[in-house]
């Protein structure tokens, strides 16, 4: 069984009142072998292992605090620091890393004692039998007065200050990088040999117009909370400790590691909060190589290692020890999961920790919800604490040995508070928490309110649209609403027939033999859901490079009618406003959808979204590809087949186009156009080739005719007729191996404009090709290269 909480006796105060005459502690420093507390008169005391005079007092090799020579008076004991008038100097902040401690007193001044095996004393020298305690230099300012130090972490074998000027200077053991100094080689030592120290130290450089808040130390990691309420981590990146998404390596911020050097490389992607904003950290304690951050919603993520100790737990996710999080991008950003601790409370801060920590404890108050009104039984609680991760020796403080955090049962509510009861107090609230400070936060951001009415995206990426599968590798923008693949054809027989959930919704499509990956911008009025289908049997060449970044959408997945029923894949992301890119590898298919407008933009989005819109445009001045030209009669080969000659009076000068296989290397499925007015677009149809749902065209029979120039293959031309609305539309343009079995389109306009539909099997006019300077677009056609 775990020992109960036993209170600290500090000795008497005879300046108090009566009933009031013992030390208390303002802040304590638990330390991997020993713990140091500062007092409520602003002195220092330490207790513990003091083999190196890392207590701050001797003799050496004599340990305080243990039953051997216990003194019934209390730790009485104070480390011997003083101030600028020789007075004992009032203690601000402390901390400790492997065999040595340093404090900062209220003048800004720095002391540091114990082993100094790497400079991490900062006194020029090494001494590895053990210093008392001595001030250390670190500058002086612009004005020539010395630096002040407000706060200090340390790591294994290294210290760091933060100044009143929030930036910050680190000394000692540079073995992971950590010390981010140029020029100063992994594995070397700063701080032990004179000339290293004061104004020949130099700042950290976080960022341009960066401050620092606070700075946390693990055993070879630091972590710093910005002015822009961001987390920036370097060091040792051990299987995630630093939460950048990458494997193991040193990550530094010295300018000279990369070229161009990438200031926000370091930064730590936390993802959003609720409303879909980022996440802002206001807190960071790090472990030996784990870290924790709590953000200004009183929540917290824990991302590293996850082995340390008998059973891990450190991270407090609910998973088994070796499921690191951190070391691979999916696990970073909303993939990254908060630390469960239960309803009714959030987090104010986390606790100090030791660079050698393998649990992590934050200090809990109540959210203001029903929960946390039952939750709290006396005004002597007005803080809570939960721990959690390795607990070999009850460090968690509840009263048994167990570890938590492995299991997701665990934690949450099933987490206990930590238990301040004690024999030596009677009374049914036990000791009374002190209250702590609040961390630096910033100015709340207000409640996400749902728009009135749905905000359509409008996607314009006209100037990627182009046929689908030619050679040029660039994105094939189907401009046409996708329907049914039988309607308009927009999508492959991969993708075919499309889902209830996908009709209607605009689509594009990448198909690229390079195997690479390859981006293209798209713009986007208002953020929108982008979701891609890959068919099974391509997914491995289709993967894409920032697949981490898409979300699974298992419950979309349907089976397309090619090759037997192949399942297609859905994924999808939600994009913000302005430009984007899309990252595209193999053949994928893409379709743009409004993102759910009740909720905020980065939720999980439902099934069923409304497509979102395409962007119009007018072309006072359209340009026309090379596979449109005016048919006219014997002059304008390649477009016209030689078997449809001569061409018969209500074909001639209308804009026509078909494909052959030679010019389009048989990949082409089908051709989009926007109509600037209502068309109807007469088939010429000589093809082996099915055209697909031919119900959706009408049988013109009248308008048949027979080539002469046809030789051994057919001379039938049959016709087939149908009308448009203004707008983008998709052809079916599959070449076959002939260019005789192809499918040739001719573009007309609609002799009664106010009865179009119905009258499109009237004479039409035929539609003639817009010249360069020609203003009037009634007539004139655009077709996306």
């Amino acid at each position: 069984m775990a020992t109960a909480p036993i209170p600290v006796f500090f000795g008497y105060d005879a300046t108090k009142q009566p009933g009031l005459d013992t030390f208390f502690a303002k802040k304590v420093v638990a330390l991997v072998t020993r713990t140091c507390a500062i007092l409520d008169d602003d002195s220092l005391t330490c207790w513990g292992q003091n083999n190196y005079l890392e207590l701050g007092f001797g003799p050496a090799w004599t340990d305080r605090g243990s039953s051997v020579g216990y003194d019934p008076n209390g730790l009485t004991e104070r480390v011997p620091l003083v101030d600028s008038a020789g007075a004992p100097a009032r203690v601000v902040d402390v901390c400790g890393g492997t065999r040595f401690t340093c404090a900062a007193t209220t003048e800004g001044a720095v002391w540091c004692w114990g082993r100094d095996a790497y400079g991490q004393l900062g006194k020029g020298t090494n001494a590895l039998s053990g210093t008392a305690p001595g001030p250390v230099d670190l500058g002086v300012d612009a004005n020539g007065a010395p630096l002040r130090t407000v706060g200090l972490t340390c790591a294994d074998h290294a210290a760091c200050a933060i100044f009143d000027v929030s930036r910050s200077k680190c000394w000692g053991y540079n073995n992971y990088a950590q010390l981010v100094i140029e020029n100063t080689a992994v594995n070397t030592a700063v701080g032990d040999d004179v000339g290293e120290m004061g104004n020949a130290l130099p700042f950290l450089h976080l960022g341009e117009n960066r401050t620092v808040l606070k700075m946390s130390a693990g055993s070879y990691h630091f972590c710093a909370v910005l002015d822009s309420f961001e987390l920036k981590c370097w060091g040792r990146n051990y299987y995630g400790t630093l939460g950048l998404g990458r494997g193991n390596g040193l990550i530094t911020l010295a300018g000279h590691d990369v070229s161009p050097y990438d200031e926000r490389a370091t930064i730590v992607d936390f993802g959003n909060d609720a409303s879909c904003r980022p996440l802002r950290v206001v807190d960071v304690a790090l472990m030996g190589l784990s870290t924790c951050a709590s953000f200004d919603t009183g929540q917290v993520k824990c991302f590293g290692i996850n082995n340390q100790g008998q059973y891990g737990g450190q991270l407090g996710l609910g998973v088994l020890k070796d499921d690191h999080r951190g070391d691979v991008a999916a696990e970073m950003g909303d993939g990254l999961p908060f630390v469960d601790l239960g309803t009714g409370w959030r987090v104010k801060r986390l606790a100090v920790s030791s660079p050698q920590a393998m649990h992590m404890c934050a200090v809990l108050v109540p959210d203001g919800s029903e929960d946390s009104t039952s939750s709290v039984t006396s005004t002597d609680e007005p803080e809570k604490i939960k721990c959690w991760g390795d607990n070999q020796y009850a460090q968690l403080g509840v009263d048994d040995k167990l570890v938590r955090g492995v299991l997701h049962t665990q934690m949450g509510n099933a987490l206990p508070f930590v238990s301040f009861s004690s024999r030596a107090r009677t009374s049914a609230s036990g000791w009374r928490l002190a209250v702590s400070p609040d961390p630096v936060a910033p100015t709340p951001l207000p409640a996400w309110v749902a728009p009135s009415a749905p905000e359509v995206p409008v996607i314009d990426i006209s100037g990627h649209a182009a046929v689908w599968g030619n050679t040029s590798r660039n994105l094939r923008m189907v401009s046409q609403l996708w329907t049914t693949f039988s309607n308009d054809g927009p999508t492959s027989s991969a993708t075919y027939p499309l889902p209830n959930w996908a009709i209607g919704a605009p689509g594009t499509t990448w198909t690229s033999s390079s195997g690479v990956g390859e981006v293209v911008e798209f713009n986007t009025s208002r953020p929108v859901v982008v979701r891609v289908l890959i068919p099974s049997t391509l997914y491995s060449s289709s993967i894409l490079p920032d697949m981490h970044l898409w979300k699974d959408k298992p419950e979309l997945r349907f089976a397309g009618a090619w090759r037997d029923g192949v399942t297609v894949r859905v994924l999808d992301r939600t994009f913000a406003a302005g430009t984007n890119a899309l990252t595209i590898k193999g053949q994928a298919y893409f379709l743009f959808f409004a993102p759910d407008f009740e909720a905020p933009v980065c939720h999980v989005q439902p099934d069923y979204l409304p497509p979102a819109s395409l962007s119009k445009k007018t072309y006072a001045q359209p340009h026309v590809g090379s596979d449109v030209a005016p048919w006219l009669s014997e002059t304008d080969a390649p477009l016209l087949w030689t078997g449809a000659r001569p061409l018969p009076l209500w074909s001639l000068g209308a804009v026509g186009t078909t494909f052959g296989t030679y010019d389009q290397n048989g990949a082409r499925d089908f051709t989009s156009f926007t109509f600037t007015n209502a068309v109807v677009v007469r088939l010429v149809h000589k093809s082996r080739l099915e055209l697909f749902e031919f119900g959706n065209w009408t049988r013109r029979a009248d308008l048949d005719w027979t080539g002469t120039g046809g030789g051994a293959f057919e001379n039938t031309n049959k016709v087939y007729e149908r009308f448009f609305e203004p707008g983008d539309v998709a052809l079916d343009t599959r070449a076959s191996y002939r260019v005789s079995d192809n499918f040739w389109y001719q573009f007309f306009v609609p002799e009664n404009f106010t009865d179009a539909a119905q009258n499109a099997t009237n004479a039409a006019q035929p539609m003639m090709l817009c010249s360069a300077n020609e203003q009037a677009v009634a007539a004139c056609m655009y077709v996306h290269e």
